[in-house]
């Protein structure tokens, strides 16, 4: 029955072939509507053949071959495979595809039709020769498919879009100065090839029109000559990206990456300069605006950047700043300053590691223009964030050598309009923000036009983020508390006011205003909001407090910590830890396990297990991977198992990371309790010391 559909299907897809081919000048657009399709239908019989294969194998191996199963997959592959060649021959139509690759994709993806038809119908043969020709005609399939579907990259992306990156490219020759640039082959061609050759290639040309060569651009394609030096808005070339997107001339096509600003001009500029393939820069009218564009095209030495030592990043962070890899792995870093107010000691241990610091957010840290002398040692920096401080102008001529420098965030600081100019003529940073600072609005534009950068200098759509007022400062430490604690907040922006709930709702302009210390005699989620009129509300901060009804006194440890980190009583003392595992609050265990066992004096109903644990991947400190609860009649034992959780590292992105991790258990009424924290034993083969004993660090100990 099946053989029936498949006959009366290829018949019809004859039939439609044979009206698509028919001598009409141009082919209909619902056969054009149908060939769009070609890309989503293909996956399907590549798909069902390869599990029909797989099912082949096992089958064979496991000597429970699947006969219908690999019959009716096939069957699926043979309708689809069919499909897809007359969908295939559909878009075709559509022309501006190099004809040599076109037909070899075509006549390999009918063959490998032709050939899962005739699988199919081998499939269902009993005779012995048929049976034993079934599997290698089966690979050969396989590889007739897959040298279609070769065929068909090089058409959708080009020659060598599978070997690409197989190997290493070719070097670029150096190019360090602006003058020595050739205007086409060294920018505009690059453009070009960003933005247009993907579909204007060898192989794939759209509107019969390849950019590959001076001598096929010259040619022009369907649409005529492209390119008419001296006069850019004839140029195809230029003038079609400067219609409506929506306009089906428009180039290159919606959805697909548009040329810049600066692209636009380049291309203009070349082409009322005679569009001269052969001229270098300095031949050329000058033109301050092209040298620096040009700038961008530049074949510079790459910058090798060192790996910071871990002794280095400590220090930093015992400095009071956070320490993250951008990427796992790699020497680039983000620093952002913790602590209330920064001074010049804490900024001057970031010079040990200034060469890798790529972002650096100093914002709310109270730095003014003397602390920010050793700037330039941060050659590689990219985003700084100095908002919320007392800098001014000062600063601005320090960040002048900072060549690499995308992103500046200035917002209410005490810069001027004559410090901005004096630093983007030296320095034209493409972001700025400049909000609440003593730049008028009305400068901002003239300057962005001046210096051809952006300069957010108010609220805007997409700007929120950005502008929102700095969430309150806690001014309490401690958040673990046995009978009352008082809770203080602050903002330093004037005039604002905080808003805040202890029921876990989000906070809004009508929830209770913070006027005096919040006394807490129970445990409370404090939610937290800065508002001031016509300005964003800022984040919300978010912090937990727990009365602890269970105070630990009596515990008793199998091992003591590390001598380096001593001070088992530590463990239960409610003394949080910070990031820095050196700051004499967390207990280290190196390569051994925490087992105590703790007596409540009485009996107490327990319900939960949480501990408070640091990971700091660097300094070869990981997070447990396994913490559990026992309870017991007696101090001696035996212990009964009540619950446990298991924990993955964070791996080399955890440069400071803490995490309370809890174990919920039935509730247990009881006087003794073991606790046991795992440790990882080894560390893990992405570390640098695979294989040598982690350390754990813990700072509390608590049951709920």
């Amino acid at each position: 029955m099946l053989k029936k559909y498949i006959l009366t299907f290829l018949i019809g897809v004859i039939s439609i072939s044979t009206f698509a081919n028919s001598d009409t000048a141009e082919p209909s657009r619902l056969i054009l509507f149908l060939g769009r399709f070609h890309p989503l239908i293909l996956h399907l019989p590549i798909g069902a053949l390869l599990i029909t294969f797989y099912l082949d194998i096992v089958g064979r191996l496991k000597k429970q071959y699947q006969h219908k199963a690999v019959h009716y997959s096939l069957g699926f592959s043979a309708v689809f495979a069919v499909l897809t060649c007359l969908l295939g021959y559909f878009l075709s139509l559509e022309g501006g595809y190099d004809e040599s690759v076109l037909d070899f994709h075509f006549y390999l993806g009918f063959a490998a039709a032709v050939m899962i038809i005739v699988l199919f119908f081998m499939s269902k043969s009993t005779q012995k020769n048929t049976r034993l020709l079934f599997f290698p005609f089966f690979v050969l399939t396989i590889a007739c498919l897959s040298a279609a579907g070769h065929y068909g990259s090089v058409l959708t992306h080009g020659e060598n879009f599978i070997t690409e990156y197989a190997y290493a490219p070719e070097e670029e020759p150096l190019i360090l100065e602006v003058d020595s640039l050739k205007i086409f082959e060294n920018v505009v061609y690059k453009i070009l090839d960003d933005k247009c050759i993907q579909c204007h290639n060898s192989t794939k040309k759209k509107g019969d029109l390849s950019l590959l060569t001076k001598e096929t651009i010259l040619k022009g394609g369907e649409s005529g000559i492209v390119l008419h030096p001296n006069d850019p808005f004839e140029s195809l070339i230029y003038s079609s990206a400067l219609l409506p997107i929506t306009d089906d001339t428009h180039m290159p096509p919606e959805g697909k990456p548009q040329l810049t600003k600066d692209e636009l001009w380049v291309l203009k500029y070349w082409i009322r300069n005679n569009a001269d393939f052969q001229a270098k820069i300095h031949s050329l009218p000058i033109n301050d605006t092209l040298k620096r564009i040009a700038t961008k095209f530049l074949v510079l030495e790459k910058k090798k950047i060192p790996f910071a030592s871990d002794s280095d990043i400590s220090k930093v962070q015992e400095s009071g700043f956070s320490v993250t890899s951008i990427v796992p792995n790699k020497p680039e870093l983000t620093v952002k300053f913790l602590e209330k107010n920064a001074t010049k000691a804490n900024l001057k241990k970031l010079n040990n590691i200034g060469e890798q610091i790529v972002e650096l957010d100093l914002n709310n840290s109270g730095i003014s223009d003397n602390m920010l002398e050793n700037l330039e040692r941060f050659s590689n920096l990219k985003r700084l964030r100095l908002d919320n401080t007392d800098i001014t102008d000062k600063t601005l001529s320090a960040i002048t050598n900072l060549e690499d420098l995308e992103f500046l965030n200035l917002y209410n600081t005490k810069i001027t309009l004559n410090g901005l100019k004096d630093l983007l003529e030296n320095n034209p940073i493409p972001k700025i923000y400049t909000w609440s600072s003593e730049i008028a609005s009305s400068d901002v534009s003239n300057m962005e036009k001046e210096f051809n950068v952006s300069i957010s200098n108010g609220v805007f759509d997409g700007f929120v983020e950005k502008v929102a007022l700095k969430k309150p400062v806690l001014n309490t430490e401690k958040t673990l508390f046995v009978d009352t604690i008082s809770i203080r907040l602050e903002t330093k922006m004037r005039g604002a006011e905080i808003r805040y709930s202890l029921d876990s709702t989000q906070p809004n302009e009508h929830s209770e205003l913070y006027t005096k210390p919040i006394i807490l005699k129970e445990g409370a989620y404090l939610m937290a909001r800065v508002y001031k009129n016509n300005w964003l509300p800022s984040e919300t901060l978010n912090r937990s407090f727990s009365k602890i009804g269970v105070q630990i006194e009596d515990f008793s440890l199998k091992v003591n910590p590390d001598k380096r980190y001593p001070g088992a009583a530590k463990l239960f003392d409610f003394e949080e830890g910070s990031l820095n595992f050196r700051d004499g609050k967390w207990t280290g265990f190196n390569g051994l396990d925490i087992e105590a066992i703790v007596d409540l004096k009485e009996q107490k109903s327990i319900s939960s297990l949480s501990v408070n644990c640091l990971e700091n991947f660097n300094n070869y400190i990981l997070y447990p991977n396994k913490i559990s609860l026992y309870t017991s009649n007696s101090k001696q034992g035996p212990y009964k198992f009540l619950g446990s959780t298991k924990i993955k590292s964070l791996g080399p992105s955890a440069i400071g990371h803490i995490n309370r991790f809890v174990v919920k258990i039935p509730e247990t009424k009881s006087q003794f309790f073991k606790i046991i924290v795992s440790n990882p034993k080894k560390l893990p083969s992405s570390h640098p010391a695979a294989g040598d004993k982690p350390w754990i660090f813990v700072d509390e100990i608590m049951l709920h």
